[in-house]
């Protein structure tokens, strides 16, 4: 049996270390996926799939995208907030970067999605070399709004995620045009 590497960190922050998931997560991810107020903006067919598989799709898109939802985590103290990170998803025939943040009920308030997303946007545009990225939100979900509009992400447009109605926030980098320049 191969032994156990240590996790790779990708960013940090001023309180947050923010690093790939692993096995040894899985306590933690099923107490976050498991409150209903957490996960009342997710679709109950990837609830219903459970911590296992909702890490096992993380680790798989480490591998894949070389991205994903990351774990976030106290620096002062290691303790685990939540999830954020950069996801590959398919907005109206788009490949687009999604920024997602996804915290810990007890650390909700606390400004660590905020942060954690903000470093996670400037990586994707400063490492992964995107234009633009992108947060699909619910309507309904006012907190995770008013989030993107603190990173600096403004309304850009509607689309189907999982069978529902999500908001696409945007940063406000020019969009790469399929348009010929005239001359």
């Amino acid at each position: 049996m191969p032994t156990s590497i240590a996790p790779r960190q990708i960013l940090s922050t001023e309180r947050l270390l923010i690093r790939e998931m692993e096995l040894s997560d899985l306590a933690f991810i099923g107490e976050m996926l498991n409150d209903p107020t957490v996960m009342a903006h997710y679709p109950r067919s990837i609830v219903a799939q459970g911590p296992h598989a909702w890490l096992e799709r993380q680790i798989r898109r480490y591998a894949d995208d070389g991205h994903g939802l990351w774990l976030a985590l106290r620096a002062d103290n290691l303790a685990p907030v939540g999830q954020i990170g950069l996801t590959l998803q398919d907005v109206n025939g788009v490949a687009e970067v999604e920024v997602g943040y996804l915290l810990h009920r007890s650390h909700w308030g606390c400004g660590y999605a905020t942060e954690g997303a903000r470093a996670c946007v400037k990586y994707g545009i400063e490492e992964l070399g995107r234009d633009r990225i992108v947060a699909l939100i619910r309507a309904e979900n006012l907190p995770s709004q008013a989030v993107a509009r603190r990173l600096g992400l403004v309304r850009d447009g509607e689309t189907v995620q999982d069978g529902l109605p999500h908001l696409v926030y945007a940063t406000a980098l020019r969009r790469p045009s399929n348009r010929q320049p005239t001359l």
